[in-house]
């Protein structure tokens, strides 16, 4: 007969760290959080390390084209799910002004769909991508490394003389055709 110190050594209730789960997909709950993704309600999950924010994305890449809410919808990683976080360097420069941070954060927004689309489509799809790729070049944020982490530095090492631009547009869509 074992005991009890034996089944607790045996006991396997999956790897702390969320990115080293395997198994991570048999026994997520949907949280609350998870359920507003869906639903559309939100788009940013923020909180603390170890609050299941990693473990949330993992399962909503691995799922979100089950979901009918989310049929129009792409998921795109604008972080490093897996090891040192990509915003750590912000922390390493001097701080800025909030509407520097703003710039920051739309500059790191659109360096990262816009290379995104164009890892997909490529420029010459379309009129629009052509323009997309030409504002991205323009702005120096263009990248064939669509990873996180290189999307974060491009726009980060243009703090300073960067941020001295007054406004940046562009408008993008994309029918059923891509």
């Amino acid at each position: 007969m074992p005991t009890v110190l034996d089944i607790l050594r045996h006991l396997d209730l999956g790897n702390s760290v969320a990115e080293s789960d395997a198994n991570l997909q048999s026994y997520f709950l949907e949280t609350q959080p998870y359920r507003d993704l869906i639903a559309e309600r939100k788009d940013i999950v923020a909180g603390d390390k170890g609050r299941g924010k990693t473990a949330l994305f993992q399962i909503l890449t691995k799922n979100y084209t089950r979901y009918d809410a989310l049929q129009t919808v792409e998921v795109i990683a604008a972080f490093n799910p897996t090891g040192s976080p990509v915003f750590k360097s912000i922390a390493e420069t001097p701080p800025l002004s909030e509407f520097e941070y703003i710039k920051l954060w739309k500059a790191y927004v659109l360096a990262t769909v816009g290379n995104w689309l164009l890892d997909i489509y490529g420029p010459e799809h379309s009129a629009e991508t052509k323009l997309l790729d030409e504002t991205l070049q323009g702005l120096h944020l263009r990248s064939k490394d669509t990873q996180a982490r290189t999307i974060f530095r491009i726009v980060t090492d243009k703090i300073g003389g960067f941020f001295r631009w007054k406004k940046a547009e562009v408008e993008f869509s994309v029918d059923a055709e891509g």
